[in-house]
């Protein structure tokens, strides 16, 4: 697409001489003077107003003679009155013909359209990186991005998530001015963080802009990797809490390329949302060696120490945490042990039982069947009321026995329960819950319990019952 001062050269049809071009971001001003000819074509008149029309800025025309007030103005079109006015010149030999082309900016959805690339660039090269970001401020924070529309390098391409050229995607990730990590006194004014202003893709040059992508990019990765920062005119003060306390300035017109290893720092910290407050301790007390006292620069081994002091920081803790995991495992199978320990102990009490009244039931039949031919009235009166009360004593041990397993039952439901919540100052409850594998164990064990239980206590009814009816039999006075 043509320059618009090319554009101007065509609607004037004649020389443009002394040209000056100023743009920045929300102005455009093109000034010159004219040879005495001046001409406005129709065909020329309708190329401007086209070349405006999709843009969607407000312009306007100015011209002067001697460079008083203006002799004749039009706004966002080249009007009749304007041509008339401009044709009906006639200017003395001495005097001098110019003109003003301004261009109000219109920025609409974050678009901000750059009609002189080379005049953007000279603007955006003489900008601090804070005096830059300052100028773009307003439409970042209500827009979540701005996009540079170069009208004549369309081909141009360079994205981050928050500064663009030619690329008008939605940012997908909103400001946030609050963070938990560090302190940045300026967070308000500047809710903005590292990876904002990472250049993920590019396509032809705008080096002026990349170079204070760049230092944005580091100056906010700084202020989310030390302890307390704070903006004054156009330095960054920092204190660092590390192995070592740090505090100080640093021009941020000096955070260029030898700074970026703090945004790939940043990077790595802020990667993922686990370990985050384990990792930037980490990063400050290794950045509090590595600092020389006289700058912030570091060199760029500290990455490779921060990676490894990573490493061997995951090593001791995952060996910790195999640790908590053995002692778990253990804990529970003693648990389950006391479980079947009191099983065995309703078994052996039912034996206990059976034993009892077995050996004195077998003693009276063996002596009074000694003396008798036929097995009729083997039981006296005596022996009846003995054994019908040893059937009742055994009764009430099986209740006795029934209600101490049930109570050890519940008591051992308990402290797996407290041995659960104990560990949750280590593990997380669902670490803890997939390292139980949900109780599945516990819960099958009770299960089981539960099941043998009610078999114990039928098993003894049904021999209560057997030996009973052997006794009714048996027994002279039943």
């Amino acid at each position: 697409m043509k320059n618009i001062t090319e554009i101007l050269h065509s609607l004037f049809l004649s020389k443009i001489k002394n040209l000056s071009v100023t743009e920045r971001f929300e102005k455009l001003i093109i000034k010159g003077s004219l040879d005495s000819e001046i001409s406005i074509s129709e065909d020329h008149k309708r190329l401007i107003e086209n070349f405006f029309r999709p843009l969607n800025d407000r312009w306007v025309l100015l011209f002067f003679i001697n460079e008083g007030e203006p002799y004749a103005e039009t706004n966002n079109c080249i009007s009749d009155d304007f041509v008339f006015k401009l044709s009906d010149v006639r200017p003395f030999e001495d005097d001098a013909l110019s003109f003003k082309f301004v261009v109000q900016k219109n920025i609409l959805n974050g678009a901000c359209n750059v009609y002189d690339f080379s005049a953007f660039s000279l603007w955006v090269k003489n900008l601090s990186p804070l005096s830059f970001l300052n100028s773009i401020n307003k439409t970042l924070t209500s827009n979540l991005f701005v996009n540079f529309n170069i009208i004549e390098q369309q081909e141009t391409n360079l994205f981050t998530e928050r500064v663009r050229v030619n690329d008008q995607a939605k940012s997908q990730k909103e400001l946030n001015s609050s963070w938990e990590y560090f302190h940045f006194d300026n967070s308000k004014n500047y809710p903005y963080k590292s990876a904002d202003f990472k250049i993920t893709s590019k396509a032809g040059h705008f080096d002026e802009l990349e170079n204070k992508l760049i230092i944005l990019r580091n100056l906010f990765s700084l202020t989310s990797i030390l302890d307390v920062t704070y903006l004054r005119e156009d330095s960054l003060n920092f204190q660092l809490h590390g192995l070592k306390r740090h505090s100080g300035e640093v021009l941020i017109d000096n955070l260029d390329e030898k700074f970026s290893i703090y945004a790939e720092i940043n990077e790595w910290v802020y990667a993922s949302e686990s370990n985050i407050s384990d990792k930037i301790g980490l990063v400050r007390n290794i950045i509090s060696m590595y600092k020389k006292e006289e700058s912030l620069a570091i060199d760029n081994s500290a990455y490779d120490s921060i990676i490894s002091g990573y490493k061997i920081y995951l090593k001791e803790n995952i060996s910790k945490y195999i640790e908590v995991r053995g002692k778990l495992n253990d804990e529970v199978s003693r648990v389950l042990i006391e479980i079947r320990e009191s099983l065995n102990e309703l078994t052996v009490n039912y034996q206990k039982s059976n034993f009892l009244y077995i050996s004195f039931f077998l003693s009276v039949f063996i002596l009074r069947t000694m003396n008798k031919v036929d097995f009729q009235d083997v039981f006296t009166k005596d022996a009846t009321i003995m054994f019908l009360s040893l059937l009742v004593i055994s009764f009430i041990y099986l209740i006795y026995s029934v209600i101490l397993v049930l109570t050890n039952r519940n008591r051992i439901k308990n402290r797996y329960e407290k041995m659960k919540l104990k560990n949750t100052d280590l593990l997380t409850e669902g670490d803890i819950s997939k390292i139980l594998n949900d109780d599945d164990e516990f819960k099958s064990e009770l299960k089981y319990a539960n099941r043998k239980i009610i078999g114990f206590i039928i098993l003894w009814i049904v021999t209560m019952v057997i030996f009973y009816g052997a006794l009714k039999f048996l027994s002279e006075s039943i």
